[in-house]
């Protein structure tokens, strides 16, 4: 099974779609002609960043996700697909007036790089806005017994080439990149047992594909963060 499915995309931009709906009421699309969808995957939440008649660029390093991108995104003018790291953006400086990482920020190495090259694309007042797990909170109900100190999944992730703890860090690296005005907070959340169930069997069965036997608890919570930030605008002395 496949990490990010279409069906497993769909859903996870469902359910973070009001979060989004906050990070627009923050940008000033008048002035964001360009925005950006850092690790675009299919695409399915590109198209949001073209309203108010703003153009926006889908990005992600893996070809396969964006092909389905371009097939899903082919009759809308307004949506850009690019394939590009994001450690080295191919765009100048000073472009982009809005970038969202939706569970992005986690896959990536060298973050470090990473939100250097977003600062250097965004425009100074711009916004950068990201959702981010934190598995810190992790918490499964029964606990197995097997592994006393933290989930598998957390071990299944980092082997995978994430961070599974980004949600937490992030708002303090952007501080450290100079960001301003750095809000943060956790997605509320709401128990529906059908979408719970469905989450914890797409996690054996990634598990199950490692050769890890996981004992599937009957209820499981991972903290999501949301986090905003500025690039600091230039002032004139």
């Amino acid at each position: 099974m496949e990490l990010y499915t279409t069906h497993f995309l769909c859903n996870q931009a469902h359910r973070t779609a009001p979060t989004r709906q906050f990070f627009y009421t923050q940008t000033n699309w008048k002035t964001a002609p360009i925005s950006l969808d850092l690790g675009c995957g299919t695409g399915v939440i590109t198209s949001e960043l073209t309203f108010s008649h703003a153009q926006a660029i889908g990005l992600d390093i893996n070809p396969d996700l964006l092909t389905q991108a371009v097939m899903d995104n082919r009759p809308n003018n307004s949506v850009h697909l690019v394939l590009a790291d994001a450690t080295s953006l191919p765009f100048r400086s000073s472009i982009v007036s809005f970038v969202l990482s939706h569970f992005t920020l986690m896959w990536i190495h060298n973050r470090e790089t990473a939100l250097a090259e977003l600062k250097r694309i965004l425009r100074p007042g711009s916004l950068l806005a990201a959702i981010e797990p934190d598995y810190t909170g992790r918490i499964e109900i029964p606990k197995n017994a097997e592994y006393t100190s933290h989930s598998p999944i957390i071990d299944y992730l980092i082997f995978r080439g994430a961070d599974p703890f980004i949600g937490g860090k992030l708002p303090f690296e952007l501080q450290n990149f100079d960001f301003t005005e750095v809000q943060f907070g956790t997605l509320s959340w709401e128990y529906h047992p059908e979408a719970a169930q469905t989450e914890i069997q797409d996690e054996a069965t990634l598990l199950q594909a490692k050769g890890i036997h996981w004992k599937q608890p009957v209820f499981t919570y991972t903290p999501i963060f949301w986090v905003i930030a500025f690039k600091r605008e230039i002032r004139s002395e």
